[in-house]
Order: C-alpha cells, then sequence, then structure tokens
C-alpha cells in the first residue's frame, strides 16, 4: 500500500473503504471462509506493513480471552521505523509465549545492533519452514500484504507442503 500511494501522481484519488475481507474470525478457531466453516488449533498469519492490521485485532482478542487457539505471525517490514503495533506484539508475545510464536522480519534495517532476535531478509522458505505449523489438517493460513509478498508466499507454501484450502487469497480494494 506504502509504494503505490508514494507513487500517486499529486491530484490523484483513491478510492478508500473497508476491505471486503473472505474470511471471519469467531473466535476458539471457529474460521469461516467463502467455501465453508472450519475449526483449527493452529493459525498462523504472515503480514507485511500495513497488512498487520486486521490480524492483529484477532491475535489480540483471542489471546486475551483466553482461548486454546496457537498464533503464529510473521510480520514484516523495510526498516524498524514501519513497524505497526511493535511494543503491543512484543507485549503479547511475552505474556502468550506457549500461544503466540512471533517472528519480525526487517528488509532494510536502519541499525543493525538493535536487531536482535529479528530475520534481517526477506520471507524465505527456510524462515516460514522454521516458524509456521507443520502442515496439518489442524492448520489454517492467512496472508496480507503487496503483491510481490503474496505471489512468493504462495510458490513457497506449496513447495512446503501446504494444501491450497490451509490458506485463503486476501486482496486489499485499491
Amino acid at each position: 500500500m506504502t509504494n503505490y500511494l508514494e507513487n500517486l501522481s499529486i491530484g490523484s484519488t483513491v478510492e478508500v473503504g473497508d476491505m471486503k475481507r473472505r474470511i471471519h474470525y469467531y473466535g476458539d478457531g471457529i474460521i469461516k471462509t467463502p467455501k465453508e466453516v472450519v475449526h483449527k488449533t493452529k493459525i498462523a498469519f504472515v503480514a507485511a506493513g500495513s497488512g498487520i492490521t486486521p490480524f492483529y485485532r484477532i491475535i489480540k482478542e483471542s489471546l486475551e480471552s483466553g482461548e486454546s487457539t496457537h498464533f503464529t505471525l510473521i510480520y514484516a517490514n523495510r526498516s524498524e521505523d514501519d513497524i505497526i503495533y511493535e511494543s503491543e506484539l512484543n507485549e503479547l508475545h511475552a505474556l502468550y509465549p506457549h500461544k503466540f510464536t512471533y517472528k519480525q522480519v526487517i528488509t532494510s534495517p536502519k541499525n543493525i545492533e538493535n536487531m536482535k532476535n529479528v530475520h534481517i531478509g526477506h520471507i524465505t522458505k527456510d524462515l516460514l519452514q522454521k516458524y509456521l505449523p507443520p502442515p496439518s489438517d489442524d492448520v489454517y493460513i492467512d496472508k496480507m500484504g503487496p503483491q510481490r509478498m503474496r505471489d512468493s508466499f504462495d510458490d513457497i507454501i506449496n513447495q512446503l507442503g501446504y494444501d491450497r484450502q490451509t490458506m485463503i487469497r486476501q486482496k486489499p480494494k485499491i
């Protein structure tokens, strides 16, 4: 989204509205997709930039409600200055370490010495294999971010053996 907005010409217009989510999360691992309602005990989100927004709300409310669902979040940004909800995510990870796996990814850090427990670079096959729950019928994966990241993610996730039904495509309305 940031790239899109930064490259607009002066005087351009942008239609803004609610994103038409193709899934709904009802709590306790219950997800309604366009095709069915499913129950999963492991939910993983891969987000870049402002794509974190819908996932943060789900993770926060679910963890604070005490449900047993385990969440994984892999969250990528260009620099440490671009991280949205940084302190909130770190706090949730500290409070719920057995229910919330969280990995930050920074592609171009400004100060590499301050990057502890952060993956420097892009979201890779090795990174996803290390942090995502292993493929199973009990896993749901969702993604939100720039088209390039989503395309790369689809290729990698297929190589790792996840079923296409494990994922839902998210296309923001721009």
